[in-house]
């Protein structure tokens, strides 16, 4: 047993000063406390900064972390899937599943705890399989129906559900099967990350244009006018949603989400949009709409590493306690995870050192 103190405890969106957590040798809690005089407590340690939960990353692609430093910064959301497309392929399997091992391991470090990761091949599974972490893994489908099958044989992994990739880059029909064929599991849909998303439903901007030179005709594009209105025609109300990026939602489209849905959890991933783009996610306004919010890293190919944490202090127009919140309890729930996102007796917790609360 040891007693650990701290300037703050910062769980379930509240601020305990001078907390005394009791840890087992196992590192659970079993009591928690505050503190006048730790003089007087003995065996105590104490952290400059706060106890917080176990963190949650609830959008990270595991798979892609051998491409750390080789995206460049401020290439854009089309640059990022240009410069994917021709180095993807120049590292050798051991090289990627060494980085996807380190990956796990800072991550677990830093006191995260679950990850919802995204996969479009089973190189990953291996470093789950031997992880202190608690995976959800969503298998991705996009384009047309052989990486449906494809994607199809991961769901033999544990803890494997399917999801559509977003609401651009899948025909009608396959994007209806893949809700089917997850009925009862959340989904994991990248959205509205880029201005071109919400173009191309108008015939406009570089996904427009890419598609013609490609010569693709999606059947999406003449059915509905707005990524929103796919959603919401696509899936049922019930289907617990997880829409990652989030850069360029606006507060018509939040309030239409949340009156149809019944489960809307909005995973913002600063850091990635920052790298990539320079764009941050309207985080001030989903808090103030009060909106279900988790926190994720994306891939080392499009953000300078995995850290939650990192991310949480980027969200500088959002209270401390909301955005710990977010990234710990939202991420859980959002998950379905065995973890709680709370600092409560039976659960692990984390350190941090930034903690800015004024």
């Amino acid at each position: 047993m040891k007693k650990l103190a701290a300037h703050y405890l910062i769980s379930e969106g509240e601020v305990m000063l001078r907390p005394l957590v009791t840890l087992s040798d196992e590192g659970v809690v079993v009591a928690i406390e505050q503190w006048d005089r730790l003089d007087s407590e003995p065996l105590t340690v104490f952290h400059s900064g706060a106890i917080i939960p176990q963190m949650v990353n609830a959008h990270c692609h595991l798979e892609l972390s051998y491409l750390r430093g080789e995206i460049p910064r401020g290439c854009g959301f089309a640059g990022f899937a240009s410069h994917l497309r021709r180095v993807r392929d120049a590292f050798s399997r051991e090289q990627r599943e060494r980085a996807m091992a380190a990956a796990d391991r800072a991550m677990a470090a830093e006191g995260v705890a679950v990850v919802g990761d995204v996969a479009n091949g089973d190189e990953s599974f291996s470093t789950k399989a031997h992880s202190h972490l608690e995976y959800h893994t969503f298998a991705e489908v996009f384009g047309y129906r052989d990486n449906l099958e494809q994607a199809s044989q991961l769901l033999s992994y544990p803890r494997t559900t399917l999801t559509p990739h977003s609401c651009y880059s899948l025909q009608s029909g396959i994007f209806q099967d893949v809700v089917r064929r997850s009925e009862g599991s959340p989904l994991s849909i990248h959205f509205l990350e880029s201005a071109a998303e919400r173009e191309l439903y108008r015939g406009e901007g570089a996904l427009a244009e890419w598609y013609r030179s490609m010569g693709w005709e999606w059947d999406f594009l003449s059915h509905y006018s707005s990524p929103v209105e796919r959603l919401i025609a696509e899936i049922p109300p019930h289907q617990e949603l997880l829409l990652v990026h989030n850069c360029f939602i606006t507060e018509e489209d939040v309030e239409r989400l949340t009156a149809h849905f019944t489960s809307v959890t909005f995973v913002l991933c600063p850091a990635s949009n920052d790298y990539l783009s320079g764009v941050m996610p309207p985080a001030a306004m989903l808090w103030r709409k009060g909106c279900k919010v988790a926190i994720g890293t994306d891939s080392l190919a499009s953000a300078e590493s995995l850290s939650v944490w990192d991310n949480v202090l980027m969200l500088k127009d959002v209270p401390l306690p909301t955005a710990v919140r977010w990234a710990t309890e939202g991420g859980a729930r959002a998950l379905h995870s065995s973890h709680s996102g709370k600092v409560a007796i039976g659960e692990k917790i984390a350190l941090v050192d930034e903690v800015h609360l004024l």
